[in-house]
């Protein structure tokens, strides 16, 4: 993978984890790239974007190994209630019953380890991102409003 972004000429103005599914499956991947990418390339900025269920995903708390991975970790959380985060993800079954509360405990640890983290929300007429940007300020997170990509 580095290889790679060196191939392309670098990492650019930052290096992201994200993409078409959860980043975290492959945590111990992610987090090698993460600090092998900051010897390498120094004050490129390195952000995780996920819907925050790492922690289930892995069995343990992700947060500790973030340290020194990751300088910010964004958390699509899109909703402010278990019954908004259900139908606004559409979750597996396996993470249908306590995904929204799994997500919550992952902001809370990467802010208990100060990682900078933020919560963002999709702008969409139906979605009450008010509610998501208070109960992001709740969590001691910061909040982004994200617009609709069409």
């Amino acid at each position: 993978v580095l290889s790679a972004i060196e191939d392309e000429g670098g990492p650019g103005k930052a290096l992201v984890f994200s993409g078409y599914g959860e980043p975290t499956y492959r945590a111990k991947v992610l987090v090698e790239i993460g600090r092998e990418a900051a010897q390498r390339w120094p004050g490129v900025p390195r952000r995780l974007e996920t819907i925050g269920l790492g922690n289930r995903l892995n069995g343990r708390d992700l947060a500790p190994a973030l340290l020194g991975a990751v300088d910010e970790v964004w958390v699509s959380l899109d909703a402010a209630d278990p019954a908004s985060w259900i139908e606004f993800h559409d979750p597996w079954d396996a993470f249908r019953c306590r995904g929204f509360e799994d997500s919550l405990s992952f902001i809370r640890a990467c802010v208990a380890r100060k990682i900078p983290t933020t919560v963002t929300a999709v702008d969409l007429p139906k979605n009450d991102w008010t509610r998501v940007a208070r109960l992001a300020q709740a969590l001691g997170a910061d909040f982004k409003l994200r617009p609709l990509m069409a």
